[in-house]
This record gives structure tokens, C-alpha cells and sequence, in this order.
């Protein structure tokens, strides 16, 4: 059974840990969910 975690922010941390899990090295881990502000900048996936 994975771990299921959510991002809160897309700043810098926000797409270090979501580049992480699309290069396949968090496979222990499931994304849930993404937590942004409205009209804050970042990249949709």
C-alpha cells in the first residue's frame, strides 16, 4: 500500500518534491493532492 501525501504550494520546494515522485524515485508514495493559492503562479502536470 503506498503512502498518499498532498503538496501544499507550487514554489520551489513544492516542484522539487512533485519532479522527484515523476521521475519515479518516490514510488513508496502516492500524490493525493495540490493545495494553491488562487492566482498564485505554478506549472499544472
Amino acid at each position: 500500500m503506498k503512502t498518499k501525501f498532498g503538496i501544499v504550494g507550487c514554489g520551489f520546494p513544492g516542484n522539487i518534491v512533485a519532479d522527484t515522485w515523476e521521475k519515479g524515485l518516490l514510488e513508496d508514495y502516492e500524490p493525493v493532492a495540490v493545495w494553491v493559492r488562487k492566482g498564485a503562479s505554478g506549472r499544472m502536470r
